[in-house]
């Protein structure tokens, strides 16, 4: 493979700048709060009909915002993905994500995959709230 060799420092370099940023480190969190109860391989979806919560409902509305906007880029996540926080953390407060009714499960998991889905592939989240925090 024809690897850019400055690709990844670039974006260690700009991750270091970024990180003094509290509002980005709010973001890392919750994109962390995310990965860490979506189970690998869960397909993103986003079931509205199911989900009807306010909580739910304004998740929703976000990531459906954000995914026409993002392309992908850390910059662009960046800038965007603020939005994500507050809305992330209210679902998590007022959500039972793991309930009983498993299609109600599976479409909660689904749409917090969205969420994943929303950030960038070539950052490792986990690792990236380690260093932060």
């Amino acid at each position: 493979g024809a690897h850019a060799p400055g690709a990844a420092h670039a974006t260690l370099q700009a991750l270091a700048d970024y990180a003094t940023d509290p509002t980005f480190r709010e973001l890392v969190t919750a994109v962390q709060r995310v990965a860490r109860i979506v189970p690998a391989g869960t397909q993103p979806q986003i079931d509205s009909a199911r989900l009807t919560e306010p909580a739910e409902q304004q998740l929703i509305k976000v990531v459906e915002k954000l995914s026409g906007e993002l392309s992908g880029e850390l910059a662009g996540f960046v800038e965007q993905g603020p939005q994500l926080v507050e809305p992330v953390n209210t679902f998590f407060d007022d959500i039972l994500v793991m309930a009983e009714d498993p299609d109600l499960r599976a479409a909660r998991l689904g749409l917090l995959a969205a969420v994943l889905d929303l950030a960038p592939r070539t950052i490792d989240w986990q690792a990236l709230d380690n260093a932060l925090s």
